[in-house]
């Protein structure tokens, strides 16, 4: 059986999940991969768009500052460097660039997975190794996806424990 990732319908091929009952591989890339790549493939646009606008309100504002210097008036040039400067900060803050290339990656990586798994043959398919390998493999994408955005927390928190600990590991007594 296969599942193209880019046919809507294919996602209605088979029974429905119920969360519960273990499934065939094929299955496995119906109820479980797929709905991941239209989840990512559905925000791609929305963050594409962000960044466009972000990208072109910088260029807008970097050239109104060239003409009002420019004009003479070089006393609010100030004010444009700190509207650039705060639309630059929430852009990092929003990471969008870096959202559009972990769900590009994430896509790509499904994508190729399911054509590894359509390439093998029956027999192959068969393999408890090569079902054990698609879902490790599949999971594994989707979840350092996930992981990666929540990375940043956690390293924070792993910074603020360190700090308050000893050069034994132990944490710090106040005296």
């Amino acid at each position: 059986m296969v599942i193209d990732l880019e046919d809507a319908h294919s996602i209605e091929l088979g029974i429905p999940d119920d969360h519960y009952s273990p499934v065939k591989p094929d299955e496995y890339i119906r109820i479980r991969l797929y709905p991941m790549t239209l989840f990512y493939r559905e925000r791609l646009p929305r963050y594409a768009r962000m960044r466009q606008l972000y990208q072109l309100l910088l260029i807008c504002i970097a050239s109104a500052g060239a003409v009002l210097a420019f004009v003479g008036y070089s006393s609010y040039v100030p004010i444009l460097s700190a509207i650039g400067s705060g639309i630059t900060a929430w852009q990092e803050f929003a990471a969008t660039a870096q959202k559009l290339a972990r769900y590009n990656t994430s896509i790509v990586d499904i994508e190729n997975l399911c054509l590894w798994w359509d390439g093998l043959s029956l027999v192959e398919k068969a393999s408890p190794m090569n079902v054990f390998n698609l879902t490790q493999m599949g999971e594994t994408i989707i979840n350092s996806e996930r992981s990666s955005w929540m990375s940043t927390p956690a390293k924070e928190g792993e910074d603020g424990e360190d700090k308050e600990k000893g050069e034994d590991g132990e944490k710090k007594k106040d005296a």
